[in-house]
């Protein structure tokens, strides 16, 4: 960004400048990372084993979190949740004000249903654009700075494969007869490193639950409520943009970038 002469770049280069970067690397096995909009970027060694320690996976981990600084996606968010908000509070009163006195019962189905698509179905829909906009200026982040842009559809493909399986968090692998033949004064089993394991392993779209006997399931949550793309979403989008990404990669490696390789070490 710093080397080119387009007015847009550099004013994405200002106000990078203007932020107190810090990188913080939390030893937690979660697959996650996420930045605040004073530059504070959190890393989990639970993604860093994922990336493998690779300088172009790892570049697209950061480039994705800077580039939700750049575009300012935090103030963005609150915005468009209080334009949001407001639209659906003018549905709800219209609803009120139409039906709600002569018929309350239909008034406040209409008005769950309103409650869902606001709270659940707009506002996460306009998450998942943030995120696929960060993934865009994130990319071309990377390859400006010398990283290979082609190596990102194939991180998101790793995340993809190296989650744990949905089959194996419902059928556990110790089978119900074994559980029954244990003896009494077994130690239980701890179920910290289990939960950790769950957790740090979901894909975007899932969530870890506990079902009555304390035992953790996973759960596939539809992208369209998810307030992230799937990863197979993510890579198809990202392929479509390396046609534009890679002759700017190619033009940093004449300038030799870059000068240092992105490596963490736990």
């Amino acid at each position: 960004v710093a080397s080119s002469e387009d007015p847009g770049d550099r004013h994405y280069q200002a106000f990078l400048d203007s932020r107190e970067w810090k990188l913080v690397l939390v030893d937690d096995p979660t697959v996650n990372a996420f930045v605040l909009p004073t530059g504070h970027i959190f890393v989990f060694t639970g993604i860093l084993d994922v990336a493998k320690n690779d300088p172009d996976f790892v570049a697209t981990i950061l480039a994705h979190e800077i580039s939700h600084v750049a575009m300012r996606h935090g103030s963005e968010g609150i915005s468009m949740r209080m334009v949001i908000s407001a639209a659906f509070d003018l549905l709800r009163g219209a609803c009120l004000a139409l039906i709600g006195f002569s018929f309350p019962l239909q008034n406040d189905l209409i008005a769950g249903a309103l409650n869902f698509l606001d709270e659940t179905v707009s506002g996460n829909a306009y998450n998942r654009k943030l995120e696929a906009e960060a993934d865009a200026v994130g990319l071309e982040f990377m390859a400006r700075a010398g990283y290979n842009p082609e190596r990102a559809p194939v991180f998101w493909e790793i995340m993809d494969e190296s989650v744990a399986s949905i089959t194996d968090v419902f059928f556990p692998s110790t089978p119900a007869e074994e559980k029954t033949d244990k003896k009494v004064d077994e130690k239980p089993k701890d179920k910290k490193d289990d939960k950790a394991k769950a957790t740090g392993n979901k894909k975007a779209n899932e969530e870890v639950f506990e079902d009555d006997d304390g035992e953790e399931i996973m759960l596939t949550v539809p992208e369209w409520i998810s307030t992230h793309p799937s990863n197979p979403t993510r890579v198809e989008n990202l392929k479509k943009l390396l046609p534009a990404t890679v002759p700017l990669y190619q033009e940093a490696k004449k300038h030799n970038l870059p000068h240092k390789k992105l490596i963490f070490a736990k």
